[in-house]
């Protein structure tokens, strides 16, 4: 008796089956952003232990995919110092919500920015400046 070959692979899903795209579970759009970050592992209320640095994946409204060289456990609660322009500090307190090989998510609680933006023009520039046109 001979036996028909079955197109549809063994260890596929069904929607991968049929050819079918995963419909995104997310209910907040993510957006590639890869910025350069400290991590600190929140200990007690108010102390704060420095854990890692990295840089991050993407972002949503309430987390964040991180990549650094360790990982914190599931359930940790920590702040993450990133590094947003010259002068300027995001800082996120938050919750540990899955470690993998592919990184961390960080469940975001709280967010506020630090810092004040670095001043381009150093004073001699501005001093020296003349209106566009006119001779030094």
């Amino acid at each position: 008796m001979a036996t028909a070959s079955c197109p549809i692979q063994v260890d596929a899903g069904p929607s991968q089956a049929f050819g079918l795209r995963k419909a995104e579970r997310r209910s907040n759009q993510r957006f590639e952003l890869a910025l350069e970050f400290d991590l600190f592992q929140l200990r007690g209320a108010k102390r704060l232990a420095w854990h890692s640095s990295g840089i991050t994946v993407d972002w949503s409204r309430n987390s964040v995919l991180l990549r650094s060289g360790r990982n914190l456990p599931p359930g940790s609660s920590a702040q993450l110092v990133v590094r947003w322009t010259a002068g300027v500090q995001l800082i996120v307190v938050g919750r540990v919500i899955r470690s993998d090989e592919r990184g961390m998510v960080f469940k975001i609680q709280r967010r506020r920015f630090r810092g004040k933006p670095l001043l381009i023009v150093s004073l001699a520039e501005l001093i020296n400046w003349q209106p566009s046109g006119q001779p030094n």
